[in-house]
């Protein structure tokens, strides 16, 4: 058990330090009878949310992926075929073949009029210092469900708007180091400065906690290879600008998704600077998907 709060300056560091940490004093469970080594409970700060992409080379993080998974959620889409487009891993995840019934959070979030991100919106415009700013994910009765193939991972992320810095706080119940966690801050972080943005406030820190962190066992060697890097960093991202232009960036995705190249897009001389370069490893992603060029993508992700 451990109960040590870690502070990390970016991603890489996060995963270079959860994986050191598990391999060393990691327990062995094995829920659904798959091993897993674990540590519990667990939590960190993530001093630049924006230094929130994986460049371990060991890792070979996708960033096409993240960033797909960042535009399904925003479009409050359920739909599996979206977000499979990206990896077919998430379709061994849906209950019916055609939507994702647990990890859509952008669904609860995004989905509805008025949506439930608008509601927070007006919230922390109204009030400033409220601590009333938190979604709940998952739906309560799913994890009792033996047969449900995708329980929520997430169970909250709280946002608190503090010398005008908004600061993200978000609670897991279960974490997969290896594959999960830098998709999951990447999209946490994502969504913590989109809302800081919309707010025209400056971007705080990310705080992450779990209550089990856990690497499977058929993911130590490859753990080991990414402790075993320690001259990389993560550098940040660019500022989130322009976010009238969300809408815009998810035609383009879509339109991407359905095979039309990045340069014959419509709305693409339109879009704002920030939103094409989020369009630029979407369209290398593209190619390999069509066969445009030889296929060099990375593996996908795997659930808690």
């Amino acid at each position: 058990m451990t109960n040590d709060f870690v502070h990390c300056s970016d991603l890489n560091a996060v995963q270079r330090w959860a994986l050191a940490s598990i391999l060393s004093e990691g327990e062995h469970t094995a829920p659904r009878s798959q091993d897993t080594l674990e540590l519990y409970p667990v939590g960190f700060e993530l001093e630049n949310p924006r230094a929130r992409c994986v460049t371990n080379r060991r890792r070979r993080w996708n960033l096409p992926l993240a960033i797909g998974e960042f535009a399904w959620h925003v479009s409050g889409s359920n739909n599996l075929d979206f977000i499979a487009y990206y990896t077919d891993r998430w379709r061994e995840f849906s209950d019916d073949g055609s939507t994702i019934r647990g990890s859509c959070y952008g669904h609860r979030l995004f989905g509805g009029n008025p949506t439930r991100w608008s509601r927070m919106l007006q919230l922390l415009k109204a009030d400033q210092n409220t601590r009333r700013a938190v979604f709940l994910f998952g739906d309560a009765d799913m994890a009792f469900d033996l047969n449900a193939k995708d329980v929520a991972c997430a169970t909250s992320i709280q946002f608190l708007l503090r010398s005008n810095q908004l600061h993200a706080f978000v609670t897991m119940r279960s974490n997969d180091v290896i594959w999960g966690l830098p998709y999951d801050v990447f999209l946490f972080t994502m969504l913590q400065e989109l809302l800081a943005a919309e707010l025209t406030v400056s971007l705080g820190k990310y705080y992450h906690f779990a209550a089990s962190f856990h690497l499977y066992k058929r993911h130590i060697d490859l753990a080991r290879e990414i402790v075993s890097v320690r001259d990389d960093t993560s550098p940040p991202m660019a500022p989130i600008a322009a976010t009238e232009h969300l809408p815009l960036f998810l035609r383009c995705e879509e339109s991407l998704r359905s095979g039309t190249p990045l340069t014959q897009l419509a709305d693409l001389p339109n879009l704002a600077p920030y939103w094409r370069s989020l369009l630029e490893p979407l369209e290398s992603f593209r190619k390999d998907r069509y066969n445009d060029i030889p296929s060099s993508n990375p593996p996908g992700r795997t659930q808690g």
